[in-house]
């Protein structure tokens, strides 16, 4: 989505037929402290457009930080975040994680654990979003955490986008367990990824304008027995010069044109 005040996201997601949003700890921040919203007026607006909070996204402070990213997302503790989440009465908090590749598995299983603890007791989820230029790159990689975790509010994000550029075989998820999948985001791009693939990201595209068959992964999952809200990605340059309304509409004339976009 094309960068614009909380306020405007709130009122764009509204008028374009959805009915629920993410919010990064970022734009929460940025709301608070660059465009005069308190936490009782951010609350005011997503009900005055019947808006509700899916997930605040992404915790990455439960394992060490590397040098990649440094925003304010990253950077944000995990306390804040669950702060957020309470605040803005998000049921899950997200989790990636850019840092170092020689961190044992062992202490990454450790940490998610803590973290699923730390949720549980103010009644929050955490759900690891796999990314394929981090150490847990697929869903498979995920799904060994959060099963050697074993807690039952730890679980994950399926991306479309990620799991294509991962290159996992489709028929691996059904290796992972239905529940396990908390949250499905979904977004298109070409079959030919760029070398970089942070630069590729740039090549994102709506679903169904693209080339990773939305509508049968979709199908997979539902044959899976997959039942999780479904979301479509609204990070993608594609729409970063569009009036916030207009790539509102967008996204969700691109959504509703996908079958089986009900799990």
């Amino acid at each position: 989505m094309p960068k614009a005040p909380l306020a405007t996201h709130i009122r764009a997601a509204a008028q374009a037929g959805f009915d629920a949003i993410s919010i990064t700890a970022q734009a929460y921040f940025h709301a608070r402290e660059s465009e005069g919203l308190s936490d009782a007026s951010i609350r005011e607006l997503l009900e005055e457009h019947a808006i509700s909070v899916s997930e605040i996204e992404s915790v990455q402070t439960w394992l060490p930080l590397g040098e990649r990213f440094t925003d304010r997302n990253a950077t944000t503790t995990v306390e804040e975040y669950f702060t957020i989440a309470q605040t803005l009465r998000a049921p899950v908090v997200c989790a990636v994680y850019f840092g170092p590749s020689d961190v044992p598995r062992d202490t990454i299983v450790e940490r998610f654990a803590q973290l699923c603890d730390q949720a549980a007791a103010q009644q929050l989820s955490i759900a690891i979003e796999p990314v394929p230029f981090s150490p847990i790159r697929d869903m498979q990689i995920g799904h060994s955490i959060v099963a050697a975790a074993n807690r039952t509010n730890g679980g994950l994000v399926f991306d479309t986008g990620h799991h294509r550029r991962a290159q996992l075989d489709d028929d691996t998820l059904a290796t992972i367990p239905a529940d396990r999948f908390f949250r499905i985001q979904v977004v298109d791009g070409p079959k030919q990824a760029l070398p970089d693939l942070i630069d590729d990201l740039r090549q994102r595209c709506p679903p169904g304008e693209g080339e990773f068959d939305i509508a049968g992964l979709l199908r997979h999952l539902q044959s899976l027995g997959v039942r999780a809200p479904i979301a479509v990605e609204a990070y993608m340059r594609h729409l970063a010069d569009k009036d916030p309304f207009a790539a509102a509409s967008h996204l969700a004339r691109a959504l509703e044109n996908v079958p089986n976009r009900t799990l």
